[in-house]
């Protein structure tokens, strides 16, 4: 089991905003990490609002993704609803990397898209029955125990080279982003 104390930075740099934190410094074990994950992630999966919000995250969270900023229950519902469920079963897997940080977790995990109906997801038609496989890195904020914001990035095939043609990892993305992890 590994164990990381950070003591929170005095500002933030580069790509690290979501990284700024709440309630200074403690102590979160990767394990326990994966556990909360685990646990967020089962509740998502089975679109259980009450224990995800109930246990797992602030009502008045803030969410941010490729399509923008959804804040609170409602919202965050509404776009996952319209934006995701309505054409398309997404469920969150288990984590690759787990990185913890004072009051932070960053986790990259793969995601299973399975497509209801006909349609278009980044650029590509998917046909009914059709499922996919991305990899996405997702940073949480916690306070309290519970995420008051996060953030997640999928990577899709033209987002996975940088501008020298390597392919990014996402420890790569955390260390040159966010280097004191």
């Amino acid at each position: 089991m590994k164990t990381r104390t950070f003591q929170r930075p005095q500002q933030t740099r580069g790509g690290c905003g979501v990284w700024g934190g709440e309630g200074g410094a403690m102590i979160i074990t990767e394990e326990d990490a994966r556990a909360f994950l685990r646990g967020l992630f089962a509740a998502y999966n089975k679109r259980d609002w009450e224990t995800f919000f109930g246990e797992y995250v602030w009502e008045d969270c803030l969410f941010v993704n490729g399509d923008g900023i959804h804040s609170g229950r409602e919202k965050m519902i509404q776009f996952w609803e319209e934006a995701i469920f309505r054409t398309k079963e997404e469920t969150l897997l288990e984590p690759v990397s787990v990185f913890v940080r004072a009051d932070q977790i960053a986790a990259e995990l793969p995601l299973k898209l399975y497509f209801k109906q006909d349609d278009t997801y980044a650029g590509v038609r998917f046909k009914k029955g059709d499922e996919i496989t991305l990899r996405c890195a997702d940073f949480y904020k916690l306070r309290n125990g519970k995420i008051s914001e996060f953030t997640v990035y999928r990577f899709t095939p033209w987002w996975l080279k940088d501008w020298a043609g390597d392919w990014v990892s996402f420890e790569r993305i955390v260390r040159r982003d966010c280097p004191d992890v």
